[in-house]
């Protein structure tokens, strides 16, 4: 007679002991953060036309899965109601980090000044950390002015470098908004 049993012997390549999502006090780890956050992200993005999806660079249904999960460096979001309307996420590593944003489609929650909000967050987490990073920068379409002016308002700049006929893509550079006296 056979007997079905289920077993699990952990994570391939894990070290025993090792937590992914969790620190031992229980509290998230950034990789854990985002997992747990990545549903409303996606919530949002399911909800955009193809159009806004195009301006963000997306080119499927989903904005990222777990594996893509793991490149995010912070992340923010806003929520009304408890219904997630916009988010503010920096990917990448210590060599360089980019700025994603994303609004909820609808009436109800575009020009509403959300997207701002969870930007000025953002900027607030950026200016303490701005030193760890090599460059900061910001991705939008030419056509796309409300992304454009939001990273203008959080002190991003224009690198005039980015800027080719071809291309409908620019680049903006954060730089760090010295606002202590002196």
């Amino acid at each position: 007679m056979y007997e079905l049993y289920l077993a699990h012997h952990g994570v391939k390549g894990q070290k025993w002991g090792v937590r992914r999502y969790q620190n031992k006090d229980g509290s998230l780890t950034n990789m854990g953060r985002n997992r747990k956050t990545m549903n409303d992200v996606n919530d949002i993005v399911s909800t955009m036309n193809n159009k806004d999806k195009k301006l963000l660079g997306l080119h499927r249904k989903e904005y990222q899965t777990i594996e893509e999960g793991q490149q995010i460096v912070k992340r923010f979001i806003k929520k009304v109601d408890n219904i997630p309307v916009s988010f503010f996420d920096l990917t990448g590593d210590s060599t360089g980090v980019a700025v994603t944003i994303g609004t909820r489609s609808g009436d109800d929650y575009r020009n509403k000044g959300y997207a701002k909000a969870v930007a000025k967050r953002g900027k607030k987490w950026l200016d303490k950390h701005y030193d760890e990073f090599d460059q900061i920068v910001w991705w939008a379409r030419k056509e796309n002015i409300g992304s454009i002016k939001t990273a203008k308002d959080i002190g991003f700049e224009l690198d005039e470098s980015s800027v080719l006929p071809d291309d409908p893509w620019i680049k903006y550079q954060y730089k760090k908004i010295n606002t202590q006296k002196q």
